[in-house]
C-alpha cells in the first residue's frame, strides 16, 4: 500500500511540476525585432503609361513624332531615403539601368533602418570626383559602353532609336546626355510613405520618357535628332534636359 501511495505522491508531483512550468514558460512572440531591413527601388521605363518595348515604332512625344527606343540607359547614383524628420539615409550608390534587362531596373540596399520615409533622392550621372578617376568597376565599368574617356567622363543617359520623319522616312535618333553640367539631381516624394518595419519593402517608381522630351520645351526630333553633349552648341539641350528630368521620375507605390 505505501509503495502505492509513494507512486501516487510522485506522479501528482510530476504534473504539478509540469504544469507550473507551462505557465511560466512565455508564449513565442510573433512581433519581427529586426531594427532594419532590405529595401529595394525599382524602376519602371515607360511611355506616358505604357511599358516601354524596344524596337517598336509606337510612341509619339509632345511634338507629335513618331519613335521608337532601342536603347535606353541611364545612371543612378546616391539614392537618399529622407524619413518623416528629414534625416536621411544614403545608399551611396553607382546603378546602371538598362531599359534591355530587368534585372538592372532596380536599387538595392540590404540594411535600411527602421522608420517612415516620405521623399527619394538621386541623382541622374555619375558625380565628378567618380566620373573622372581612373579604372573602375561593377555598373562603372567601362566595358558596359557608358564612358568616352576619362577627360570626358561617362555618358549619365543613353536613348538610341529612330524616328519618322515630316516626310514618311525612318531616321537614326540618338541622344546621349553628359558632361559634368549634366549631372542632375531628382527629387521624388513619396505620397504613400515607405514605412520600414523590420520587413523587406520595394519603393517602385516611374520613369516616363515622354516628361524628357516635353517639359519645359518640346523636343521636336525633325530638327533635334541627335546630340552627343560635346561641344557648347549642345548647352541649351543639356540644360533644358536637366530641367525635365525632375518631371521624368514619379512615385507609383510601395509594396
Amino acid at each position: 500500500m505505501k509503495r502505492i501511495q509513494h507512486i501516487v505522491l510522485l506522479l501528482a508531483a510530476v504534473i504539478c511540476f509540469a504544469s507550473c512550468e507551462k505557465k511560466n514558460t512565455p508564449e513565442p512572440s510573433n512581433t519581427n525585432t529586426a531594427n532594419s531591413a532590405k529595401v529595394t527601388i525599382a524602376f519602371a521605363n515607360e511611355v506616358d503609361g505604357q511599358p516601354l518595348e524596344l524596337g517598336q515604332m509606337k510612341y509619339t512625344n509632345a511634338a507629335g513624332n513618331l519613335y521608337q527606343v532601342n536603347l535606353l540607359k541611364y545612371y543612378v547614383s546616391n539614392v537618399i531615403l529622407v524619413k518623416s524628420d528629414n534625416t536621411e539615409v544614403n545608399l551611396g550608390n553607382y546603378d546602371l539601368i538598362d531599359a534591355s534587362d530587368l534585372s538592372t531596373c532596380k536599387v538595392e540596399a540590404a540594411d535600411i533602418p527602421n522608420g517612415t520615409y516620405t521623399g527619394i533622392k538621386f541623382n541622374i550621372g555619375i558625380p565628378y570626383d567618380r566620373n573622372h578617376n581612373g579604372a573602375q568597376d561593377g555598373d562603372l565599368d567601362p566595358a558596359l559602353g557608358m564612358i568616352w574617356d576619362w577627360n570626358t567622363g561617362y555618358v549619365f543617359f543613353k536613348h538610341e532609336g529612330k524616328y519618322r520623319n515630316s516626310s514618311g522616312v525612318d531616321k537614326n535618333l540618338a541622344f546621349h546626355y553628359a558632361t559634368d553640367r549634366a549631372f542632375t539631381a531628382i527629387e521624388v516624394p513619396l505620397t504613400n510613405p515607405l514605412v520600414v518595419n523590420g520587413t523587406a519593402r520595394t519603393l517602385k517608381l516611374k520613369f516616363n520618357l515622354n516628361n524628357l522630351y516635353t517639359t519645359p520645351t518640346n523636343v521636336d526630333f525633325n530638327v533635334d535628332n541627335s546630340r552627343q553633349s560635346s561641344t557648347a552648341a549642345d548647352f541649351p539641350w543639356l540644360d533644358n534636359l536637366k530641367e525635365s528630368f525632375s518631371d521624368a521620375f514619379i512615385f507609383d507605390k510601395v509594396e
